[in-house]
């Protein structure tokens, strides 16, 4: 990346807040579907509701790195109620609870506003709504959500500190520190547990060196990307990788914000 490529996609990340809200609108209408069928009973209850909390969850994760904080503060609040639902720690609530369905919807209506409206609601707007409305079984109890820790990034590189990846990175809220491509790496990495650990593969010549390294540090608590120099090279390194547990990412491609910020969300 070249040293234009952080303020590029900068700038680019405030215009895919129109491509986030059309496809989260799209979103709420197979939600919404879900919620017909959960209310309606039946054998697949618990199956719609899983459904819906995964949509939830992931718009939650999403929403903030898009600048849509206000909508990240409500789709917390619904995420966190139906994971205590979920649990059996929700005040005694079941997926037979009365009126439980009507407060899932009043909740889709307030994130479809939250979603439409412009300028983007705020954090402090969100907490209001959520006290003002009237639900029949949501209590309002964590309301005040507290802002949680954002990921760490760790990037290991041949080259060394990159300034407009840490940019990038910490445009979509996350934290990075740079480490070499070595041995002395991996106890860096057990030292300060990232989540997500990003090695960069800048041509063909580094191919075995990142696949090396990424399988050494490769497990369950992390996500694991290769960040490749060009298509070319993200070619080559995918056809040399079994499976999908690590990731390979274009550093040249126009999606590389949205793809980083989907490794963030897979952090949540």
């Amino acid at each position: 990346m070249n040293e234009n490529t952080g303020s590029r996609y900068k700038t680019y990340i405030s215009s895919l807040a129109s491509d986030f809200r059309a496809n989260t609108m799209g979103r709420y209408d197979a939600v919404e579907q879900e919620l017909r069928l959960f209310m309606a009973g039946g054998d697949s209850v618990s199956d719609n509701f899983n459904n819906i909390r995964n949509e939830i969850h992931s718009i939650k994760g999403t929403a903030g790195t898009f600048g849509f904080l206000g909508l990240s503060v409500i789709a917390h609040a619904l995420d966190q109620w139906m994971h205590g639902i979920a649990v059996g720690e929700a005040d005694g609530l079941t997926l037979n609870s009365p009126g439980l369905g009507v407060d899932l919807g009043t909740f889709l209506g307030l994130m479809r506003e939250y979603t439409e409206n412009e300028p983007i609601m705020t954090e402090a707007d969100a907490r209001q709504t959520l006290q003002q409305t009237s639900f029949l079984r949501y209590t309002g109890e964590i309301v005040d959500i507290q802002p949680e820790q954002p990921p760490l990034v760790v990037v290991c590189s041949a080259q060394g500190p990159d300034e407009s990846l840490e940019t990038l990175l910490e445009n979509i809220g996350c934290e990075c520190i740079f480490v070499g491509l070595n041995t002395g790496a991996v106890t860096v990495l057990e030292t300060c547990e990232p989540d997500i650990v990003l090695v960069k593969c800048s041509d063909t010549s580094e191919q075995t060196d990142a696949l090396s390294f990424a399988g050494q540090v490769l497990n369950d608590d992390r996500v694991i990307a290769i960040l490749a120099a060009s298509d070319g090279v993200a070619s080559c390194v995918s056809a040399a990788i079994p499976g999908d547990a690590i990731k390979v990412l274009i550093a040249d491609s126009a999606s590389l914000i949205h793809d980083l910020a989907a490794l963030k969300t897979a952090t949540t």
